[in-house]
């Protein structure tokens, strides 16, 4: 089973409202909980979906979407000292990469996964990761 670093936006075009990559993005959730994917995701994701939903007002559908995503998730990786070092390097070399991304890039790389799965087209720019469009799976 090919293990995947599933990005923030995955989860929330699962969620949200109607969008071209909502249905590819719930059938990844559903592949997810279902064991055909193992999903990989960080830390900084799950601040990630908190903190955009309480600025926007809708803290409880962030807190409920990340218990929905420590349901189905089959590991949260932590960030380290290594990841931030490792972030800092790729921002430096691709000014496009945006900070979030940058660390998610950075933890996927120290814990070995060669994929993420995301609709950020920037992840294409990096050779040490390949990005996978939910489209695709």
């Amino acid at each position: 089973m090919k293990r995947l670093f599933i990005d923030t936006n995955i989860f929330i075009y699962a969620q949200g409202l109607e969008h071209k990559y909502k249905q590819p993005c719930q059938i990844v959730m559903r592949l997810v909980a279902a064991d055909e994917i193992y999903g990989v995701t960080n830390t900084e994701v799950l601040q990630e979906i908190m903190y955009r939903y309480d600025a926007i007002g809708k803290r409880e559908i962030g807190l409920q979407m990340v218990d929905n995503v420590l349901a189905i998730i089959h590991e949260v990786l932590a960030v380290e000292k290594a990841d931030v070092l490792l972030a800092a390097g790729l921002l430096r070399k691709h000014q496009q990469l945006n900070i979030r991304d940058a660390f998610h890039a950075a933890t996927a790389v120290r814990n070995n996964l060669k994929y993420i799965l995301s609709v950020d087209k920037h992840f294409d720019l990096l050779s040490i990761l390949q990005r996978v469009d939910p489209f695709d799976i």
